[in-house]
């Protein structure tokens, strides 16, 4: 193995397969998933070196390749403000469906951050869909008051 992939330190988009690592650190910048590192050092043979791994590169190969888009959807249950945090400040589009396949809400967003109001939604199931790149994640949604 050379000294750029130690550098780079991906072996199947998993950076917990990087050899001879003797310490790192994770710089996670709240707010912005665009500085998200884990640096370190090891040692072969008599010589250092350290890595960087950009973990938003890693996580972006690693969707493209599984066809999945990462957001996180929260609370759930919720009762009145569901958010959805997205990777990137990308297009999205975001469909809320009812049970029986109705399309109940809809919001396009260019934000990574976002929020839809349910407090007109009855009690129930519902499932979002979140639209990225021509790829789409579906989840399943409890409103509850």
């Amino acid at each position: 193995m050379d000294e750029n992939s130690l550098s780079n330190c991906s072996l199947n988009h998993s950076p917990i397969s990087c050899p001879l690592m003797a310490s790192a650190s994770l710089d996670l910048s709240f707010g912005s998933f665009t500085t998200w590192n884990i640096v370190g050092y090891g040692i072969r043979g008599i010589e250092r070196f350290g890595y960087r791994i950009d973990l938003k590169e890693w996580l972006d190969a690693a969707n493209e390749e599984s066809g999945r888009i990462e957001a996180a959807v929260y609370p759930n249950p919720v009762s009145t403000e569901l958010h959805v945090d997205l990777l990137d400040a990308t297009p999205a589009m975001m469909r809320l469906y009812d049970l029986s396949g109705r399309l109940v809400m809809e919001k396009q967003t260019r934000s990574a951050s976002n929020v839809l109001n349910v407090e007109g939604l009855e009690n129930g199931m519902y499932l979002l869909q979140v639209t990225l790149d021509g790829k789409s994640r579906t989840f399943k949604v409890s409103v509850v008051r």
